[in-house]
């Protein structure tokens, strides 16, 4: 799976030790990711950010190693435009001044271009192509059981939003031939569900065979029954009854490898005066302003990891999910890694930037090392407490930032030259930050892990390597 923010990476994933003993987190957006909910549920926000994050960290946008890939968008809603991804991406560092027609890295496309069942061959025809491209295979950090690295094709970005209103050309023309409540239009539903289905019970094969990464929209609404007294059934265990996918295909429930939930969106308002509750800056204070908005999400089934526990990520209607605010709320909610009072207050790995609620916004936006920080210690929490096997290789952030220091590396190394998350290889040669991910932090603090990168980074930045010493 691609990493794409720790809320989303940890829940789904798991660690798996590579060549140098590092250990990588496999979690976050696999081969067919669904998502579901009601209008105004911000399904497509959440869409958004994975085909984004992905991009930013796997579709080498600027062509640096020759390996870019694209992310393809199939709109049946025609409401989401070239421009609308463009300024999503700028929230994203390795997207910011992009341009999408530019660099090609983005193609959206309505069903007023193209009809569904013909976008979804399309889709085929392109990653058969992609399959016989020898170039296109990349090698991944990751170890198979014959010791050798295993390799990837370079990831192929996808989101149909949604398949509820995708729309099929033999169920158009029976629209075209008869009128609202002709009897020949009473196998209209019929033919959208059978054709919908066609379609998903291959994407699976698809999308694993040729390296796509696709994310597909549904709508929940309330089932209705002929008989007003008969029990409804439950569609998922977590699905509540009475709810149901509208005109989405019943294999879209058990074929998608992740299925969320986006149950609510609520505003993020301040209770006293009712401006956002994290402001950008010191001018965002227009009372009765909703545009941040706290989106509750529930896995509602998952190959990979638990299901059942909802969590929450705040999102911005105008600039969409905002990783590091979530980050920062949820550590916030669960008093961890935190120092100061309810006013004031610092991550205790990082001590120096001083936070307030009316500030951490515009600082996670403009410090990168304040970002890093919030990544770590939300993995913290996190593993903490959803991974109770890992107790005794998780160390408390006033402890790990004690650990660390003595061993005399610097907090500035960490936060501001590393990265948690995987790349393959070959995009791996061009990027500036080395991999460390939280789990390897905490057992270098433990002397357990010596980072592999380590005496390289110390030749090219002209420092003493004393960490060795204390590994001889």
């Amino acid at each position: 799976m691609l990493n794409v923010g720790s809320l989303f990476d940890v829940q789904s994933g798991s660690y798996q030790v590579g060549e140098h003993g590092e250990h990588i987190l496999n979690g976050g957006y696999p081969h067919f990711l669904g998502i579901c909910g009601r209008a105004n549920t911000y399904k497509t926000t959440v869409m958004n950010h994975f085909n984004l994050s992905a991009t930013e960290r796997y579709g080498d946008v600027f062509n640096k190693a020759g390996q870019q890939s694209v992310c393809l968008v199939y709109d049946s809603e025609s409401s989401l435009t070239p421009a609308r991804i463009e300024h999503l991406g700028n929230f994203y560092p390795g997207l910011k001044g992009w341009d999408v027609e530019e660099t090609g890295a983005v193609l959206v496309t309505d069903n007023n271009g193209m009809s569904g069942n013909h976008y979804f061959h399309q889709i085929k025809e392109f990653a058969k192509a992609k399959v016989k491209d020898k170039k296109a295979i990349l090698t991944t950090p990751f170890i198979g059981k014959d010791g050798k690295h295993l390799t990837m094709l370079r990831p192929t970005m996808a989101g149909i939003d949604s398949i509820s209103n995708m729309n099929i050309d033999s169920v158009d023309a029976i629209y075209d031939k008869n009128q609202i409540g002709d009897s020949k239009m009473n196998m209209e539903a019929a033919r959208v569900g059978a054709a919908k289905s066609q379609m998903v019970i291959q994407i699976p094969k698809l999308v694993s065979s040729s390296g796509f990464y696709m994310t597909m929209t549904a709508h929940l609404g309330d089932e209705i029954l002929d008989d007003p007294y008969a029990p409804s059934k439950k569609k998922l265990q977590f699905l509540k009854q009475g709810t149901k996918l509208k005109r989405c295909p019943e294999n879209f429930t058990f074929l998608t490898n992740i299925l969320y939930n986006c149950m609510s969106a609520t505003p993020l308002q301040n209770k006293a005066d009712k401006t956002p509750l994290f402001p950008r800056d010191s001018d965002d204070r227009t009372p009765g302003d909703m545009d941040l908005q706290l989106i509750t999400i529930q896995v509602l089934r998952s190959k990979s990891g638990a299901t059942g526990l909802p969590f929450e990520i705040i999102a911005s209607q105008r600039d969409g999910l905002h990783m590091g605010l979530s980050e920062f709320r949820y550590i916030k909610e669960r008093k961890f890694g935190l120092d100061g009072n309810d006013l004031k207050y610092a991550l205790s790995i990082y001590p120096d930037r001083l936070l307030q609620r009316t500030t951490v916004r515009g600082l996670i936006d403009n410090d990168p090392k304040l970002k890093r920080a919030l990544e770590i210690t939300c993995e913290l929490c996190m593993i903490s407490q959803l991974w109770k096997g890992m107790g005794d290789i998780v160390l408390e952030p006033e402890y790990l930032f004690k650990a660390i220091n003595d061993l005399g590396v610097s907090w500035d190394v960490i936060l501001g030259d590393t990265r948690g998350y995987w790349l393959p290889k070959e995009l791996e040669e061009h990027e500036d930050k080395y991999f460390l991910s939280t789990i390897d932090l905490c057992l270098l603090a433990r002397k357990q892990y010596y980072p592999y990168w380590w005496d390289d980074y110390c030749k090219s930045k002209g420092m003493e390597n004393t960490l060795k010493k204390q590994f001889a």
